[in-house]
């Protein structure tokens, strides 16, 4: 493991951590949670020195993978709160 390699996987260890330790004391939400991931993202490209291209197609190809996931999220989440009021 390259020190550019060792370096990321502290990066993303260390933002985890962070995380764990903002929702246990802190009581943090989603919000506050997906900040620390941008975050963690952003120093991560910077660490691996990537381009502005490479790091934004990186960016999209890995929002493509998990946003039709997050459209079934979105599109079922009306339908609980129908049925929740229904009731």
């Amino acid at each position: 493991m390259s020190k550019k390699d060792l370096s990321i996987f502290l990066t993303f260890v260390i933002g985890i951590v962070v995380i764990l330790y903002g929702v246990f004391v802190h009581h943090w939400f989603i919000n506050q949670i997906s900040a620390i991931f941008c975050i963690i993202t952003l120093i991560i490209g910077i660490i691996d020195r990537n381009s502005d291209a490479d790091f934004g197609n990186t960016v999209l190809r890995s929002v493509g993978h998990v946003a039709p996931g997050h459209l079934w999220l979105g599109l079922l989440h009306p339908s609980k709160l129908h049925w929740k009021w229904a009731i």
